[in-house]
């Protein structure tokens, strides 16, 4: 019990301020997604709740932003398709591939944009 009250308040934590990053300059999951790791759900569970967790953060930042006239609508058109092609792609892959082998790729893939951002 004690165990899982330290995960959540972890987790509570780790979610705020990914959340707080993530609505100011994006890469809020580069704080939920090893978080949410840390709590041995599998993988590919631990990418959807990100995913899921982060749609509502971006989507209220984005409404922000775009009240405030704050958006390039012209470059969203041009890159929304390429956008959910590569998602679609990225979420097959989460899905299908042994978290075995896809724990240590996000690792790496996570420890590099950390080092490149």
């Amino acid at each position: 019990m004690e165990g899982d009250l330290l995960i959540g308040i972890i987790l509570f934590f780790a979610g705020a301020l990914a959340g707080f990053i993530d609505s100011i300059v994006g890469g809020g999951g580069l704080i939920s997604l090893p978080a949410l790791m840390l709590t041995n759900m599998p993988v590919a569970m631990c990418l959807g709740t990100n995913k899921l967790s982060s749609v509502f953060g971006s989507g209220t930042a984005m409404i922000n932003f775009a009240r405030n006239k704050l958006v390039d609508w012209a470059f969203v058109k041009w890159i929304m398709p390429f956008t959910l092609l590569i998602s679609m792609v990225g979420a097959y892959i989460a899905v299908y591939v042994p978290g075995t082998f896809l724990k240590p790729l996000i690792i790496v893939l996570l420890l590099a944009v950390f080092i490149v951002v």
